[in-house]
């Protein structure tokens, strides 16, 4: 359909602005297999529909899917992990929860969608556990955002929405 270009145009735009070093260095060495991988991904992480199945994808784009996808392809899983992000979408301000197995430096950095750094946070933890952060974001335009979470070699990124 006419609707279909732009959206795949805009997906495609917001996997490439994964802020990672790796996937930034990727789309610059070999852009033909950074293209293969988004391809891979959107088509791999559509939301099946039984109507659709004579058209490309066999459903409609689910960038939440592929995004987590993207970010599990250059985060391997760990015991120390960024939990979860909320609310969804956040409003005046986003709450992250982590799990460490020690105690240790939080950093943690927010992205726009175009991947321009905007802002760190450090905070220090004296034990191990689960531990929750507040984030104010309530001077922040409307938008989609990356957050990337370091705790010693972990490493973590989830996409936000601030609504």
């Amino acid at each position: 359909t006419s609707g279909a270009p732009p959206q795949v145009t805009g997906s495609v735009a917001l996997l490439y602005s994964y802020p990672s070093d790796e996937w930034a260095t990727l789309q610059q060495e070999q852009p033909q297999a950074a293209a293969q991988l988004v391809k891979q991904l959107l088509l791999r992480t559509v939301e099946r529909r039984p109507d659709w199945e004579r058209s490309v994808s066999g459903g409609r784009l689910h960038l939440g899917r592929a995004m987590q996808a993207l970010d599990a392809h250059w985060q391997p899983a760990e015991d120390n992990h960024l939990r979860q992000l909320y609310p969804v979408p956040a409003t005046d301000v986003l709450k992250v929860v982590t799990a460490t197995t020690a105690s240790g430096t939080h950093t943690i950095n927010l992205y726009n969608s175009a991947g321009q750094w905007l802002k760190q946070y450090q905070y220090e933890q004296e034990t191990a556990g689960e531990r929750h952060w507040t984030l104010e974001l309530e001077d922040w335009p409307v938008g989609v955002y990356h957050l990337s979470w370091q705790w010693g070699s972990a490493r973590s990124v989830r996409s936000f929405v601030k609504g």
